[in-house]
This record gives C-alpha cells, sequence and structure tokens, in this order.
C-alpha cells in the first residue's frame, strides 16, 4: 500500500492512513519515493503518536543515506 506524507522533516514524517493495527511505539518498514528523489529508499522508523483522525508520526530510526542527503538539499530549499 501507499501512504502518503503530509509533511516531513530530517527527524521523521506525518502520514495519514495506517492500519489501525499499529500503535504508539511500534516499528514500520517502508520506502520513500517521490519529492524529486531519482530512485527509492528504504526506511526503519517509529510510530511516536496517532491522532483519532488517523494522522501518525513516524519518527526515522534508520533511512538510506541517499534519503538523507534528498531531504537535507530540500530542507536547505525551503528556507
Amino acid at each position: 500500500a501507499v501512504y502518503p506524507s503530509l509533511d516531513w522533516s530530517l527527524g521523521g514524517c506525518r502520514i495519514a492512513g495506517l492500519p489501525d493495527k499499529l500503535k504508539v511505539g511500534d516499528m514500520i518498514e517502508g520506502t520513500v519515493a517521490g519529492i524529486g528523489f531519482s530512485h527509492a529508499g528504504e526506511f526503519l522508523a517509529e510510530v511516536v503518536w496517532r491522532r483519532d483522525s488517523g494522522q501518525v508520526g513516524l519518527r526515522w530510526l534508520e533511512l538510506e543515506p541517499c534519503v538523507f542527503a534528498r531531504l537535507s538539499t530540500l530542507r536547505g530549499r525551503l528556507k
């Protein structure tokens, strides 16, 4: 399944629509794609909060270097 991010940072991201079975403290693996990536990169993240609206906050635990570099570049453009 694909879950688009609502926002992101070098520390994690906010997404909607994850299965209700995921709880705070759970680990999730996935792929970051889009936002200018020439290729996708894998991540491991922890669910750090969950809202009744279905939004979930993830904290990156592992992030491929290419993804970190791209997020850093994009972040610099927003300043």
